[in-house]
């Protein structure tokens, strides 16, 4: 028996033997497809060595920087991330006739071997122990439920750096800007004033859509960038985002626009409402994970081929500020992201990128890091 990566001539192969554990139920071909591209090397097969190498059983899995990932974004691989410390098994399958040999536990013994060999470390289940040495597999070849999905994380060195887990604490980042909405609309509310190339990405996005379309606006703010396009023609735009407090005194100093609380992450707008998203710098408190999740709503809320508009810190750890804003126990981390792996999540979540853009700092206007603009529309992705 050998055991070696997927690679793309084993796509049919692999979906048969899917096809025919999970009885019709197992991943698409073109998921299998995306898993094999996306992440080879968490996605192992085992061939005979008699005769042309007939594929016999695999393991396929995805890394993602949290553990608790939903079952639609698993399918999609959105949320992926290779350098996530969470590896998580979608499904460990052999062909009826092969089993009883053992493959399956070699099959995920070599899948954590991999982990191990690219400085990660097994977190399994407390069967784990059992689980390496005879895998428990139910009859009809798969594997038990409560072993599905085991997660491997970074060794403790590399753990030194601080990496957390949990990326995005929504309740503090809630709290964070109900406390210091009055500050943060002092000092934002006309930012785009010294921003010339945000200003001006906004204006194309604006004369690309047209004026009675609906917009949503995540992450409003004080609605700075809700008023902007307003001005530029867009009717129907709406300003969203998870303070109150925030919500309130947007109200408040924009009487003529329409502002609403709500969470980009469960958003309570239907199915194919919007021509087009904005989500200007949105995503600062938000983990690889996160955002997958929210690209993932931003997908089931606009039409086909609406666009969304979004930007983030560009970068990599995290910021953590107390007293935000100089206003007592207003508490957030901002995270800075990787334009590589973010336009991965977005192809991935399928949306079609048109354009994508990284700035300095406006020297003495803002924060001192990289900004990154992304313009995409939405496509389709492969049942």
């Amino acid at each position: 028996m050998r055991l070696r990566r997927a690679q793309r001539r084993d796509l049919n192969a692999c979906h048969e033997i899917e096809t025919i554990c999970f009885e019709g139920h197992g991943a698409s071909l073109g998921r299998i497809r995306r898993r094999i591209e996306a992440y080879p090397e968490g996605f192992i097969v085992a061939e005979r060595r008699e005769g042309e190498g007939r594929i016999v059983g695999f393991v396929n899995s995805g890394a993602f920087a949290c553990d608790d990932i939903g079952d639609e974004c698993l399918k999609d691989l959105v949320g992926h991330d290779p350098e996530g410390p969470f590896l998580v098994v979608f499904s460990l399958v052999v062909r009826p006739e092969a089993r009883g040999a053992g493959i399956a536990r070699e099959l995920l013994e070599r899948l954590v071997e991999t982990a191990i060999a690219s400085d990660k470390r097994a977190e399994l289940p407390r069967a784990s122990p059992r689980l390496l040495r005879q895998p428990r597999l139910r009859r009809d070849g798969r594997l038990a439920p409560a072993l599905r999905r085991p997660r491997m994380a970074r060794n403790a060195a590399r753990a030194g750096r601080g990496r957390e887990v949990k990326t995005y604490d929504i309740d503090e980042v809630r709290r964070c800007y109900d406390l210091a909405a009055r500050a943060y609309s002092d000092k934002f509310l006309g930012e785009l004033e010294s921003k010339p190339l945000d200003r001006w990405l906004l204006e194309r996005f604006a004369a690309s859509l047209r004026s009675g379309t609906v917009v949503y606006d995540f992450g409003c703010g004080s609605g700075q960038t809700t008023r902007f396009l307003r001005s530029l023609g867009l009717r129907s735009i709406l300003g969203l985002d998870i303070s109150p407090a925030t919500i309130a005194l947007a109200r408040e100093r924009n009487p003529d626009l329409c502002f609403e609380v709500d969470d980009m992450l469960r958003s309570r707008h239907p199915d194919a409402s919007a021509e087009g998203i904005v989500a200007f710098y949105a995503i600062v408190h938000f983990g690889y994970h996160e955002f997958g999740v929210a690209l993932s709503e931003w997908h089931r809320l606009l039409k086909p081929g609406g666009r969304l508009l979004f930007s983030f810190h560009a970068g990599r750890g995290s910021l953590r500020s107390r007293d935000f804003l100089e206003v007592k126990g207003a508490v957030a981390t901002w995270r800075f992201l990787d334009p590589g792996k973010v336009l991965g999540l977005v192809r991935a979540a399928g949306f079609a990128i048109e354009e994508a853009l990284v700035r300095e700092p406006y020297g003495g206007a803002e924060h001192p890091s990289k900004r990154c603009y992304v313009l995409a529309a939405k496509g389709r992705i492969d049942p």
